[in-house]
């Protein structure tokens, strides 16, 4: 068996020019450098089965050296990107967190699918989309891009990310885990401080927003002001403003 991970691994490694390390891969992944080597040490074992040829270069990262496409292929195919729903998840994780316009040719060579394929699943997108507010822009010759407040952006990443989470083996998300595992401990500290009662959903709700603030901060993306109905605190704020104190990790 092969993990959705390891497959994106292998289709990054093809599709580059030249080799990628830990780092630009887990980046590009949403996942720790740790855990990048720990499937690429997997990938190792297994390379025979999988028809691939991995060479370590040092200092530069990883090449990959042999490639058996027809395999690549059959992973794709009973996976990776078979079902449309993950290629809408693929294509809302991307625009979402493109600064500038996508074009519908990478789309189509990230996911090996037709135009007309791709076509299909951009109105499922815009149909997502539509929900926060957000449209599709196209623009002649640049491709597509989101548009919408940053406010509405993060709530469609964050709704996304639970359905991500929450998906036997599928921990593909767009930021990195080690920093949502941190954000997570620092809040049940808080939680256990101030005896604030917690439910699990809860705490995974909160951690997640604001670990992807913290990412969208860094990528410098800013929340512009708030409509009014937005403005008034909800209770829990209102009852608990000691624990958002610890937003200072953000920093």
């Amino acid at each position: 068996m092969i993990s959705n991970q390891q497959k994106q691994i292998l289709w990054l490694l093809q599709k580059s020019d030249g080799p990628l390390n830990a780092k630009a891969i887990g980046e590009r992944l949403g996942i720790s450098d740790r855990t990048v080597r720990e499937e690429i040490r997997q990938i190792q074992q297994k390379s025979d089965e999988l028809g691939v040829k991995l060479k370590v270069l040092r200092g530069k990262g990883y090449l990959l050296e042999k490639v058996d496409y027809r395999r690549l292929l059959q992973l794709e195919e009973n996976g990776l990107f078979g079902e449309q729903e993950e290629r809408v998840k693929y294509i809302l994780k991307r625009l979402l967190l493109e600064k500038e316009y996508v074009r519908l040719e990478d789309l189509e060579a990230d996911m090996y699918v037709s135009k007309s394929t791709l076509h299909t699943d951009l109105k499922k997108v815009r149909k997502i989309l539509k929900k926060y507010d957000l449209t599709l822009a196209n623009r002649p010759h640049y491709g597509t891009k989101v548009e919408g407040g940053e406010f509405r952006k993060r709530l469609c990443l964050a709704d996304s990310i639970f359905g991500w989470q929450n998906k036997p083996g599928q921990q593909n998300t767009p930021f990195n885990q080690d920093l949502f595992q941190k954000v997570k401990q620092i809040l049940i500290r808080a939680i256990s401080k101030y005896r604030i009662r917690f439910s699990d959903i809860e705490l995974q709700n909160l951690a997640t927003h604001i670990t992807l603030a913290c990412k969208r901060i860094e990528d410098g993306f800013t929340i512009e002001p708030l409509p009014f109905h937005f403005k008034e605190p909800y209770t829990f704020e209102r009852r608990h403003d000691q624990l958002f104190s610890y937003w200072a990790i953000c920093r």
